[in-house]
C-alpha cells in the first residue's frame, strides 16, 4: 500500500477463525470485527480510519516500498497515496484469506493469510501473502505489525532492480529493544550465510518449532522446522540463491512483550560479480531465548514489486 504504487495488505487484520491459548477476549473474534473496519475504510476511501487501525508506534513493512513507514501520520499518508492510484474510483475491491491465528500471552496476537487486489470485473491485480503482529489496547486489538509482500507470479512483468534508484534510511529509536540489536545481527549474518551456502537445515534452525516463513520467492506459506527447511532447500535452488551474497540491514526493532520482539528492515542479495539482484523489506517476529539469542516466531519477506 504504500508511495508510489504499491497498495499492500493493511488487510493483514482480516481474520477469520483460530484457537487461542490465552483466556480473555478471543483474537478470531476481535480480528474479524478489525477486518470489517478496515475493508469498510478502504472502499471508501478514508485513509484516517486506515491508520486508526495501526498501534501509535505501529509500522507497515510491505513490498510496495523501499522503506517501512511508522506511526500513524506517515501511514495515513501513505494509504491517501496508495487509494489515489489504485481504487481512486472505488472499482476495486480488496479480498484476503486468514490461514492461522494465534495468541502468543500478553495480549499480543499474530496471524498470517493471503490477500488479492480485485478489479470489478474480479480479476486479480496483485495478490501475496501477509504477516502482522497486534497488541490489546483499550478499545480491542490494535496492529502494532503489518509485514505484506506480493507474490511474484502476480506481477504482468518481472522488476528490473538495477533501474530502481534505493532509498536511503534513516536511523531509528530502538527504546528498551536496544539491547536486542548485537542479538538481531547475529541471525541476519547466520541466514545469510545459510544461503550463500544452501544449506536449508540451519536456515529452518532459526525458526521455533512452530514457526511460521512467508516469503516473496514462495506461494504458500511454510509451517515448522521441517517444512521450512524443505521449502527452503526447493527455493534456494529453483531461485539461484545458492552462492549469492545476501545482506540484511535493521532499521526498526519494538518489544512487544517480556520474550517477543518486532524487527524490521531491508535485505538484498548481489551475484559474484556485486551487482544487486534484487531487494526488499523484511518485518519478522522473534522469540527471545534464555541465553538471550532469538529464533523466528514468523519470517514475512519480499522483494519490491513497483519502480520507484
Amino acid at each position: 500500500m504504500l508511495t508510489h504504487g504499491c497498495f499492500l495488505a493493511g488487510f493483514a487484520f482480516f481474520v477469520a477463525a483460530c484457537t487461542s491459548e490465552d483466556t480473555g477476549p478471543d483474537p478470531a473474534e476481535q480480528l474479524a470485527a478489525l477486518e470489517g473496519r478496515f475493508l469498510d475504510a478502504f472502499n471508501k476511501g478514508d485513509a484516517a480510519a486506515l491508520a486508526g487501525l495501526f498501534a501509535a508506534d505501529g509500522v507497515r513493512v510491505i513490498s510496495g516500498a523501499q522503506l517501512p513507514s511508522t506511526g500513524r501520520d506517515q501511514i495515513e499518508k501513505l494509504f491517501e497515496a496508495d487509494i489515489a492510484l489504485h481504487n481512486a474510483n472505488r472499482d476495486n475491491r480488496l479480498v484476503s484469506e486468514t490461514r492461522s491465528v494465534r495468541g502468543l500471552g500478553a495480549g499480543v496476537v499474530v496471524a498470517d493469510g493471503g490477500f488479492e487486489l480485485k478489479d470489478k470485473d474480479g480479476g486479480t491485480l496483485l495478490g501475496g501473502k501477509w504477516g502482522c503482529v497486534y497488541r490489546q489496547a483499550e478499545g480491542g486489538l490494535e496492529v502494532v505489525m503489518e509485514s505484506a509482500h506480493v507474490a511474484k507470479h502476480t506481477l504482468k512483468e518481472p522488476v528490473d532492480f538495477t533501474k530502481i534508484e534505493r532509498q536511503q534510511a534513516s536511523a531509528s529509536d530502538l527504546g528498551e529493544a536496544a539491547p536486542y540489536v548485537e542479538a538481531v545481527n547475529k541471525m541476519i549474518s547466520d541466514y545469510a550465510a545459510a544461503v550463500k551456502s544452501g544449506d536449508a537445515s540451519r536456515i529452518a534452525a532459526l525458526f521455533t518449532e512452530d514457526g511460521v516463513q512467508l516469503v516473496g520467492s514462495s506461494t504458500e506459506p511454510h509451517r515448522g522446522r521441517a517444512a521450512i527447511e524443505v521449502a527452503s532447500q526447493k527455493v534456494l535452488a529453483a531461485n539461484g540463491y545458492v552462492g549469492t551474497t545476501l545482506t540484511g540491514q535493521l532499521l526498526g526493532l519494538n518489544k512487544v512483550s517480556d520474550d517477543l520482539l518486532c524487527a524490521n528492515g531491508q535485505w538484498q542479495v548481489a551475484g559474484e560479480d556485486g551487482a544487486v539482484l534484487e531487494f526488499g523489506q523484511w518485518g519478522n517476529l522473534m522469540e527471545i531465548q534464555d541465553d538471550g539469542s532469538l529464533l523466528l516466531v514468523m519470517e514475512s519477506a519480499g522483494p519490491l514489486h513497483v519502480a520507484q
